[in-house]
């Protein structure tokens, strides 16, 4: 089995990975995810009206998966979600991906990936890994599978 960096500490933790998605990019991006991390919860941002605390007993880890739109602004859903949250009690660990069209552009992270790691630094997370990565005309699926693999050292 391949190593990825989201193996959980021990048999009993899970993660989280919620997605905000319009037109189905991110949704198969997460659907990409559990199927490599089958014990993870897949959750779609516009199911939850703020994001789970320490205290409702949910994992301490988390993959937010969005799509930039427009120039430089967050998934709808997702925005929602995040500003809507409260702060948690206890910290957990976040990792951002997120979706684009970087043709033409020399720094691919300039939207939701920003947006999405001020939201949850404000909400006390941190944030422990990030892509950008690239989904026009398709989905980049090597650099995806090469960061999983990267982030576990």
């Amino acid at each position: 089995m391949d190593r990825y960096f989201l193996s959980v500490k021990n048999q009993r933790e899970k993660f989280n990975i919620i997605y905000g998605s319009k037109r189905g990019n991110s949704k198969r991006v997460a659907a990409y995810l559990l199927e490599r991390f089958p014990d993870a919860f897949l959750t779609d941002a516009k199911n939850l009206t703020s994001l789970p605390d320490a205290t409702d007993g949910c994992a301490e880890q988390f993959c937010f998966v969005a799509s930039t739109w427009g120039d430089g602004e967050l998934q709808d859903d997702m925005e929602t979600l995040l500003r809507n949250s409260m702060r948690r009690l206890t910290s957990a660990d976040a990792y951002l991906i997120e979706l684009g069209n970087y043709y033409g552009y020399d720094d691919f992270s300039f939207g939701a990936l920003k947006i999405m790691e001020e939201e949850l630094t404000r909400l006390n997370y941190r944030v422990v890994g990030r892509l950008s990565l690239d989904s026009m005309p398709t989905t980049d699926w090597a650099t995806l599978d090469r960061w999983l693999q990267s982030e576990g050292g």
